[in-house]
């Protein structure tokens, strides 16, 4: 049995209009498994999924990819430069 979240019908769409208008990167901090965050990071077209991490470990990285945005219960990096 595997439970996990849903993922929003308009999420891929979000992430991939990000990009059409100049994000060149796009990148998932989550607490989720490693391996949940790469199915779901490929599934919306993201470019760098990190996972297993606290919540302060997601502000700690969210430094690495400045500037971000909190999305739900994780963070997500509109580098624009």
């Amino acid at each position: 049995m595997v439970i996990g979240d849903e993922v929003k019908e308009t999420s891929a769409e979000a992430i991939a209009r990000l990009k059409e208008i100049g994000v060149k990167k796009v990148v998932m901090l989550t607490g989720d498994s490693q391996e949940v965050a790469e199915k779901v990071g490929l599934e919306l077209g993201m470019d760098e999924v990190r996972g297993s991490l606290l919540p302060h470990q997601k502000v700690e990285e969210s430094r690495r990819y400045l500037p971000v945005s909190p999305m739900g219960n994780n963070w997500c990096s509109s580098g624009m430069a």
